[in-house]
């Protein structure tokens, strides 16, 4: 996505960032306040607390006092047939009121310019969906060697870089940065529609491509960063959930 990507002559289209989070308090406002940074011109920030006991809520309700552009909601209870992140997600969907959604995470860092030019790429591109796979902050030689070990394996068995065939079926989704039209996103069913999947992200890339929306993946470097996991015990147990989906 090029630096000085042109939002065009007519009024940009509203995007909601969805951001859930469940005892983020270390990470949440480092991350927010990389979002209300950014150089786009028609962004709110939905943050959604799910049912935190370590002082979330109360960091995103003063942010939300501090940024006009930032509204919080409070998840008190989890609904039958629903995993938390997801059910998070579609009650940020619910309260958002922008045309783009983008799905995201309560530990991920944004450059200013990332939504003006993710939202320029699908306005060129007509896209429905854009995915951006980020910049991984890895601590310590063997947590380091199995992520590249895990990315290696992922890319090779589910082929993520075909998504940007339109001839092809083959969909993903990528939790720190997933963009997508409103229309698209209801069209498919919401994340009702994969309600108790521990892998969220990649199944909703996956149904947009398999009902027929237009769909890309790009690398985020410089744009999107995240510090992905802390421990190699922690990383083992996390990337489960994408490797047997």
């Amino acid at each position: 996505m090029p630096p000085n990507a042109s939002l065009g002559p007519n009024p940009p289209p509203r995007v909601s960032a969805i951001v859930p989070a469940c005892n983020e308090a270390r990470s949440i406002e480092s991350a927010v306040r990389s979002l209300v940074r950014q150089d786009y011109p028609n962004l709110e920030v939905v943050l959604v607390n799910d049912r935190s006991t370590d002082g979330t809520g109360a960091i995103m309700d003063r942010l939300a006092r501090e940024f006009p552009q930032v509204t919080v909601v409070h998840i008190d209870r989890l609904p039958a047939g629903w995993l938390g992140k997801n059910h998070a997600l579609w009650v940020g969907a619910r309260h958002a009121s922008g045309e783009i959604l983008l799905f995201t995470d309560a530990d991920v860092h944004y450059d200013p310019t990332t939504v003006r030019r993710a939202v320029a790429f699908m306005e060129q591109r007509r896209l429905d969906h854009l995915t951006l796979a980020p910049d991984l902050t890895v601590r310590g030689y063997w947590l380091e060697a199995w992520v590249a070990f895990f990315v290696m394996a992922f890319l090779a068995y589910k082929t993520p870089y075909r998504a940007n065939d339109p001839r092809s079926k083959v969909g993903t989704g990528i939790g720190a940065f997933n963009m997508i039209r409103r229309t698209a996103y209801e069209a498919i069913g919401t994340h009702r529609a994969i309600s108790l999947r521990p892998d969220d992200d990649l199944r909703l890339g996956q149904r947009l491509k398999r009902m027929g929306h237009s769909s890309h993946v790009a690398m985020g470097r410089g744009l999107v960063s995240v510090e992905w996991y802390t421990s190699l015990r922690e990383a083992i147990r996390g990337l489960e959930k994408n490797a047997f989906a």
